[in-house]
């Protein structure tokens, strides 16, 4: 834990876990994703600029959203490099096939302590964590 500067409008804040900005521009992000959720909704498969336009969000931010994975690009428009191959990537930051690689990769490595233990698998009844909330989007290279 520590303090740190919010990087979208500069307060000093603790910096803990996964906090990567202040407490109320937080809650602008997710006012931010809640509009575009609406906003998707009603118009599936639309465009970044058109959701820009509609939910009142700055492109920038949409990006993030889809960088993360909250967003889904539909698969309509031609999608974002793929950053370690360059083809389209309609999910995240990589395509399905180095996506998985990269999967396949983190699942052969061994944990040096096998006390660890196995995390748990989807099919798993009490497994815990994020739901898997998807919106489409067609993102398209300006």
């Amino acid at each position: 834990m520590g303090l740190a500067n919010c990087p979208r409008c500069g307060k000093m804040f603790n910096k803990v876990a996964l906090a990567t900005c202040c407490a109320s521009c937080k809650q602008q992000e997710e006012d931010d994703f809640q509009a575009c959720y609406v906003f998707l909704r009603e118009n599936p498969g639309c465009s970044v600029a058109e959701l820009s336009r509609g939910a009142k969000v700055e492109e920038r931010q949409i990006m993030e959203f889809y960088r993360t994975g909250r967003l889904v690009a539909s698969g309509e428009g031609e999608g974002v490099p793929c950053v370690h191959c360059g083809k389209p990537a309609y999910r995240g930051s990589y395509c399905n096939a180095c996506a998985q690689k990269l999967s396949s990769s983190f699942k052969s490595f061994s944990p040096a302590d096998p006390g660890l233990g196995d995390l748990p698998k989807a099919s798993d009844p009490g497994r815990t964590g994020r739901k898997d909330i998807s919106h489409n989007l067609r993102v398209d290279r300006h």
